[in-house]
This record gives structure tokens, C-alpha cells and sequence, in this order.
């Protein structure tokens, strides 16, 4: 053995003893030396307080053996500033080459140049270490920043040469949930990542997110191979130590409010109830029992060390703010509960696909006729979906939270050539529609879908809203297939051949608030139906519907297919040959036109009426009365509806 051996070997020896002896662990470190300022993005100003869930997160990364971490966190709970500290604490303590990778280049830079360069800045400990930061040198860009014994690099996700390179020790993945299957079409980035810091035998990952949809995101499999870790609060009242879930496994809420005389949600009442003796908590006992919780595994095994981080242990917000948050989900629709899910209740989201029971759907039926319908109702839509030989629609009555009521179903047997079966669309959505109360309801806005002859039907529905009997607007729309496309949105669409503009439903997630709908049950607990005031998207069905009616509402599911360009797996709907589903597509176009209820689409009408002016006008001169509908389209002019459409 050569003499300069010896001394690389004693050299390894001293590092490897100066690491293992004791640190200041990271919680109590970053109190000290990470400053939090406007200039970095932070609400929050003044030296970093840590809670007692983020402190005991924070100081296991220092613990020894701590080599995979996954943190499935909501919001406002500071996961990318918990993500930075590990990397500040690591460069001090841990010399070594980092690297943190982002969903894009544009948030790696965001991270390097404003959040990095604010902690440096305010602290001079951190300021001394990182001498080098403001210097432009091959070793110092925008994503690389050295300092004395390492560097830290920030790499997107989408670049497959900034994954791989020499080892590192230390690695952190932010938002994952957000990631492709694929980095560059060379494997999971998350993969890519992670093979860099194995070869190191003191590796130490943290891979740190909000959850997504179940099944589709890069965060689940991560979670899934951890020890599941959840935060135990015990409660002040009985001692029952327990996680802080938003609501029971038998649906009763944890977090409930009170509602005054006329059903106004009551937001300052809101409390936390215990799961075991059912005391209340307000915001301040909730934050003092935090504070006396501990972290635990609930899974055995795993290579993964797993954190869940609900909104409701972080001490930035309230529960005010969260009983805010889900009232609003109720109007918001299916992307707002996933938004809530995701983000405040740190749980994936699971998406509808599975076929309803249609036996238990035949069993719900209830007594109500067009001239009986339920008070509740207090609005009505229709959707009509156009085949080769006659056109199905179905009349959809709208309560508080989307519950719905199906009013009447209807095929007309007639050809669209025909004006006779418009001219029976036009009958069935003018006559009236009568409360239990005795108030009658007008059917307020009519979608038909155009995907078949779009010339004859977009003249047709033109047609219709020219002629008497007057009706709520009917028109034309087209669906997109594309699986994130929105309900409802102000995007349009110019059909191919005649140039026709019409509205865009997003198919796929209307299906899928249907079948979540269609799962529901009645609620009958009294607390429960006081917080959600109504049922919440429950659908009702009358006794007189067409004997194939559930068949056709349920007659597609959801299947998965993984793209091979981007490696990204996702979900889209499928009906075998044969088997009819006109039912499902016109309960798509009602419950579309509901959320149309609720827009404010004058922007996309004025867009529309200023490329069809020329035809409108010509067309508006040959009417024999004045139109307060713009014919060419099907849409709102500027009368009647000031070019809004109606609020319920």
C-alpha cells in the first residue's frame, strides 16, 4: 500500500467520523438561520417557526438512517420551505453535491433565484458558506450554486441529461404529482433521479408533494412503499389520540359549522369534533393538541419513510377558512372537491369509471311527474343528443348542490331532416313544467349536440329560437374528448364546413361527475344534511322512464392507456359496439348547461357575435319579428339576457 493511499483512506476515516458526530439537528438549526422575507415569496416574514408536526419531520432527515423520505402533503403547510431548509441544513452540516428537481425549468429557476437567494441573503451565516453565490462562473449559474465542500443543482423534470450525471448525496423532488410518466423518453424521471443518489452509500432523498388523481400519480407508488406515517393528536376532553381526518369512515363530518334561520353557512362557529367522545375543538385547543401529537407508522416494511401532511394540522390557517373552503366546493363542481381533496385533505383523488349497479338504480325510483315536481327544483335544463333516426333528450330539474331530479325522458321518433321533430323539441321544452307548489318552471337553457349533420341541426336549432313558442335559449355545443377539458368553459368551437361557432363540453369530466353523483346515497344523518345542505349532487329518478333509461346512463366506463411519447398514463371513456348510450350523453349536455347557469360567459358571446355579425344581420332581416337570440349561433345577443346567461 502506497503512501498516498494511506492518506486518502485517513482522509475518509476523518470525514466519516466528523459526520457522525452530533449536530444541531434541523429544526432547531433553521430556527436560528433561516429568515423568512417578502423577496422570497413569503406571506410570513421574520425568523421560521416551526409546529411541532414540520419540527419532528424535519429533525428525522438528520437522524441517522433516515435515507427515504416522501412527504404527501396539502397546502399551507409549508412543504417547499420544509424541502429548502433540508437543503440549507444539509449544505452546512452535509457537504456534498445536491440536486432538487422541479416540474419545469421555469419553477427550478424560481427555486434558485428566489427562494434560495432570500435565504442566503438574510442570513449571514448562510451568506458566508455561499461566498461564492453571486459570482457567474461555470461552477455558479442560474440552476447551479456552489459552496464551500458542495454545490446544489435545480434540474426539471423534463430534462432527462440533468437527472443523470456523477453522484449525489443529497436529492429532493418537489411536486411529483405534476410529473410524466416519462422524462424525455428515457424512463420515470422520479427513476432517473433516484439512481444518481443509490450509488452513494449515505444517500438521503426526499420526494415532497401534493397527491393527484389515484392511479395516475408519480407520488402513489412512493407513498404505497413507505411506512405510512400519520400525525396522532390526543384531544383535551378524553385523551383519545387520533389522526385529524375531515370526516368519519361512516361520512360524518369531524369538522362541522352551524347555519343560521335561513340556511347561511355560519363560518366563525366551525369546530373540530373529537372522534371518540364528540367534543368540540375551536382553532386554539386544535393547535395546543397538536402540539402534544407524535408521528406513527400505520404500515410495516417499505424502503420509504412516509409523511402525511393534512391542511388540518398546519397552524397557517383555520377552520374558518377551511369550512369556506368546502362550502365552496358545493358550486364549484367536480375539479373544486378534487382541489379540496387534493390539496387540503392531502388524499388522492379517485376518480368515477366503474359502472353504477344499475339494480340499485331502478330500486330508487320515485313518485313525481313533470306536474309534480319536487320543490326543491329550482331550474331546469334539457340535453339532446342527435342520432340518424331521431332525437333523444332528457329534462334535468337543478337544486342546491347539483342535486338533481330527471324530469322526463323522450325519444322522438323522426329523422333530423325532418322540421316536424325539431318542431317537436321545440313542443316538449316549451310546455310547462309545474312545482308541487304550484310554480311553474321554464326549461332555461337547452344544449344539442351537433357532432352528427352539423349543418342540418346548427340550422335547425337557428330555427327554433326564431319561431314562437318562446323558449330559454337552445344551443348548439360539441364535446372534447380530451380527459382535463373542463365541463363547461369559454372556449368555442367552429364546426367544419358551414363555420358555425359553438360551445365546448369537456365529456369526459361530466361523465365522471355523473357517475359520482349516480354513487351517492340519500343522506340521512341530520348533522350531515346540516353541513351539506341538501344532498349534494344526489340524483333523483321518477317512476315513468324508458325500460333501457339506466341501461344507457351507465352504459360506458372508464379504462387507462399509457401515452408512448411522454410515458403519462390516462383515463378515457369507452362503450362497447352495439350497446346505446344516449341517456349518458344527454344527461352530459343537462348537467353542462347547468354549470352554463352559473357563468358569466359574455366574453365568449361577444366573440362569437362579432365573427358572425355579417350572418346574423342578414338573417335577423328576413325574420318576421325581432330576435333577442343571435340565430347564427344559438347564443345570447345583447337583449333579454344583457348576454349573460341566467344565474339560478
Amino acid at each position: 500500500m502506497t503512501s498516498g493511499t494511506k492518506i486518502n483512506q485517513l482522509i475518509g476515516l476523518m470525514v466519516e467520523l466528523l459526520e457522525e458526530q452530533e449536530v444541531i439537528p434541523p429544526a432547531e438549526w433553521l430556527e436560528e438561520h433561516m429568515i423568512l422575507s417578502s423577496a422570497g415569496g413569503s406571506a410570513i416574514t421574520g425568523p421560521v417557526r416551526w409546529s411541532k408536526p414540520q419540527r419532528d419531520l424535519l429533525n428525522f432527515y438528520g437522524a441517522p438512517g433516515a435515507q427515504k423520505i416522501v412527504v404527501v402533503g396539502g397546502a399551507q403547510v409549508s412543504k417547499t420551505t420544509m424541502l429548502m431548509g433540508l437543503s440549507l441544513w444539509a449544505a452546512v452540516h452535509e457537504p456534498s453535491r445536491q440536486l432538487i428537481v422541479s416540474t419545469d425549468e421555469a419553477s427550478a429557476a424560481d427555486l434558485s433565484n428566489t427562494r434560495l437567494a432570500s435565504f442566503i441573503q438574510e442570513s449571514p451565516l448562510l451568506t458566508e458558506h455561499f461566498a461564492a453565490f453571486k459570482s457567474r462562473t461555470a461552477q455558479n449559474t442560474i440552476l447551479s450554486k456552489s459552496f464551500r465542500g458542495g454545490s446544489v443543482t435545480f434540474a426539471s423534470q423534463n430534462s432527462p441529461s440533468q437527472l443523470r450525471g456523477k453522484s449525489i448525496k443529497h436529492l429532493f423532488l418537489e411536486e411529483v404529482s405534476g410529473w410524466g410518466g416519462t422524462s424525455g423518453g428515457e424512463g420515470s424521471p422520479v427513476q432517473l433521479a433516484l439512481n444518481r443518489a443509490t450509488t452513494h452509500k449515505k444517500m438521503r432523498a426526499v420526494v415532497n408533494s401534493t397527491p393527484g388523481t389515484r392511479d395516475l400519480c408519480q407520488l402513489e407508488p412512493l407513498w404505497n412503499d413507505s411506512d405510512q406515517r400519520e400525525f396522532f393528536v390526543p384531544c383535551h376532553h378524553c385523551g383519545h389520540e387520533q389522526v385529524l381526518d375531515w370526516r368519519n369512515k361512516d361520512g360524518t363530518f369531524r369538522v362541522r359549522w352551524e347555519r343560521d334561520e335561513v340556511d347561511r353557512p355560519l363560518f366563525h362557529t366551525a369546530q373540530y369534533y373529537c372522534s371518540s367522545c364528540g367534543e368540540g375543538w375551536n382553532d386554539t385547543e386544535r393547535k395546543k393538541n397538536i402540539n402534544r401529537g407524535e408521528w406513527r407508522a400505520t404500515r410495516s416494511g417499505g424502503q420509504w419513510i412516509g409523511f402525511r401532511f393534512p391542511t388540518l394540522l398546519s397552524d397557517l390557517t383555520s377552520l374558518e377558512r377551511l369550512a369556506m373552503d368546502w362550502e365552496s366546493t358545493k358550486t364549484g363542481g367536480l375539479n373544486a372537491l378534487q382541489s379540496f381533496v387534493n390539496n387540503k385533505l392531502a388524499e388522492w383523488w379517485s376518480d368515477a369509471g366503474a359502472r353504477p349497479d344499475v339494480i340499485k338504480l331502478n330500486d330508487r325510483v320515485e313518485s313525481y311527474s313533470p306536474q309534480t315536481i319536487p320543490n326543491e327544483v329550482v331550474a331546469l335544463t334539457c340535453g339532446a343528443d342527435v342520432q340518424k333516426d331521431r332525437i333523444e333528450l332528457e329534462i334535468v330539474g337543478w337544486g342546491a348542490g347539483l342535486e338533481s331530479w330527471c324530469i322526463d325522458y323522450r325519444v322522438i321518433p323522426l329523422p333530423p331532416e325532418d322540421p316536424e321533430a325539431w318542431d317537436q323539441l321545440k313542443t316538449i321544452i316549451s310546455q310547462q313544467y309545474t312545482r308541487v307548489d304550484g310554480v311553474v318552471l321554464p326549461v332555461k337553457l337547452t344544449f344539442v349536440d351537433t357532432s352528427y349533420e352539423s349543418t342540418n341541426v346548427t340550422n335547425q336549432i337557428e330555427r327554433l329560437n326564431r319561431i314562437a313558442p318562446k323558449t330559454g335559449p337552445i344551443l348548439g355545443v360539441r364535446g372534447s374528448n380530451t380527459y382535463d377539458s373542463p365541463i363547461i368553459s369559454q372556449r368555442i368551437t367552429e364546426l367544419k364546413g358551414n363555420g358555425r361557432k359553438v360551445l365546448t363540453v369537456g365529456v369526459s369530466k361530466a361523465k365522471e361527475q355523473v357517475y359520482t353523483s349516480l354513487e351517492i346515497e340519500p343522506l340521512l344523518d341530520e348533522i350531515t344534511k346540516q353541513i351539506q345542505s341538501g344532498k349534494n349532487g344526489y340524483c333523483h329518478f321518477p317512476e315513468h322512464l324508458p325500460d333501457n333509461y339506466f341501461r344507457m346512463l351507465t352504459a360506458e366506463e372508464k379504462k387507462s392507456k399509457t401515452d408512448p411519447k411522454t410515458g403519462r398514463k390516462t383515463h378515457y371513456w369507452y362503450c362497447a359496439s352495439g350497446v346505446r348510450n344516449e341517456a349518458l350523453d344527454c344527461r352530459v349536455y343537462a348537467l353542462a348547461a347547468a354549470y352554463s347557469l352559473t357563468l358569466n360567459m359574455n366574453e365568449t358571446l361577444k366573440r362569437i357575435e362579432d365573427t358572425n355579425k355579417g350572418t346574423q344581420q342578414a338573417r335577423q332581416q328576413q325574420a318576421n319579428t325581432p330576435s333577442r337570440i343571435n340565430t347564427s349561433t344559438g347564443l345570447f345577443a345583447n337583449g333579454g339576457n344583457n348576454g349573460r346567461f341566467s344565474r339560478f
